[in-house]
C-alpha cells in the first residue's frame, strides 16, 4: 500500500485529490495538512510514501517545503500541485514524481499515478508482484507506446532528455517516453556508463562521437546516429573531464 499526505491550504482542493485517489486500491490517504510547518509535522510522524504538495501554502509554501525536506533523512516522493504554470521548472530541482495543473483532470492525474508506480515497483511491500527486470546481463526499462509495452535494452539509449515535461529515452530508431524523472532515471543508469551532462539530459557514454569546447569551459557533446548537440553545463563538467579523460 502506497500512503499519501495531502497538503493544501484549500479544502476543496484536498477533497478533489481524494475523490481522483477514490479507484486506486493501492493508495490509502494517512493525512492532511492545510499549511507547510504542519506538512513537516506529518511527514515526521507520519511517514507518508507520497506527498501531494501545494505550492502556494501560508506560512511555508511547498517550494520551501521541498527545499527542507530534501535535506531531511526521510525523503518521500513530491507531486506538486498548484494553478500557476510558471512553477514547473522548480518542481524539477527536487526530482518531484509530477507536476499537475489546476483544475487536475483525471487522465493526467492518473499519469502521475502510474509514474508513482514505476518509482514503487521494485518494492514488494508496495506493490506485490511487479518488478522491474533487472539482470545484470541484459537490464531494461520498459515503455508504454501505442497500447504495448516496449522493454529498451539499456544499450540501446543513446541518450535521454525532458521534453514537455516527461522523461524521454532516445535510441537509434524512436523514442520513448517513460515514469520516472531524469533523477530517478539516472540512479538506475549512472553505475552503465550513462552521464548526466546537464539538468536536463543523460547521455550514454559509448556513443559520444565528438566533444566541441564552448563557451566558460563547458562542452557540446555530438552523439552518434543523431544530429543533437549535448551541453555539458559548468556544474558537470570537472567529472565529465575526469570521465573522459580531458586534461
Amino acid at each position: 500500500m502506497i500512503n499519501v499526505l495531502i497538503a493544501d491550504d484549500e479544502f476543496h482542493a484536498r477533497e478533489e485529490v481524494k475523490y481522483l485517489l477514490r479507484k486506486y486500491d493501492d493508495f490509502t490517504v494517512i493525512g492532511e495538512a492545510n499549511h507547510g510547518m504542519e506538512v513537516l509535522k506529518l511527514n515526521h510522524s507520519l511517514k507518508p510514501d507520497v506527498i501531494f504538495l501545494d505550492i502556494k501554502m501560508p506560512i511555508l509554501d511547498g517550494i520551501e517545503v521541498a527545499k527542507i525536506i530534501n535535506d531531511l533523512k526521510y525523503k518521500p516522493e513530491l507531486i506538486f500541485l498548484t494553478a500557476f504554470d510558471e512553477y514547473a521548472i522548480d518542481s524539477y530541482e527536487f526530482d518531484a514524481i509530477d507536476y499537475l495543473l489546476k483544475p487536475i483532470s483525471e487522465e493526467r492525474f492518473e499519469k502521475g499515478i502510474q509514474k508513482l508506480r514505476t518509482k514503487f515497483a521494485n518494492d514488494i511491500n508496495k506493490l506485490k508482484g511487479i518488478e522491474i527486470k533487472n539482470d545484470k546481463e541484459n537490464r531494461v526499462i520498459s515503455s508504454y507506446k501505442n497500447g504495448v509495452i516496449i522493454p529498451i535494452r539499456y544499450t540501446e539509449i543513446l541518450y535521454a532528455t525532458i521534453y514537455d515535461r516527461e522523461t524521454v529515452l532516445v535510441t537509434k530508431n524512436d523514442e520513448y517516453k517513460i515514469n520516472l524523472t531524469l533523477g530517478q532515471l539516472y540512479q538506475l543508469l549512472k553505475d552503465h556508463n550513462f552521464f548526466r551532462t546537464h539538468k536536463s539530459y543523460i547521455v550514454n557514454l559509448d556513443y559520444i562521437k565528438s566533444i566541441e569546447p564552448w563557451f566558460n569551459s563547458t562542452y557540446n557533446v555530438s552523439i552518434e546516429y543523431s544530429n543533437i548537440k549535448i551541453p555539458v553545463s559548468r556544474n558537470y563538467v570537472k567529472e565529465f573531464r575526469d570521465r573522459m579523460n580531458i586534461n
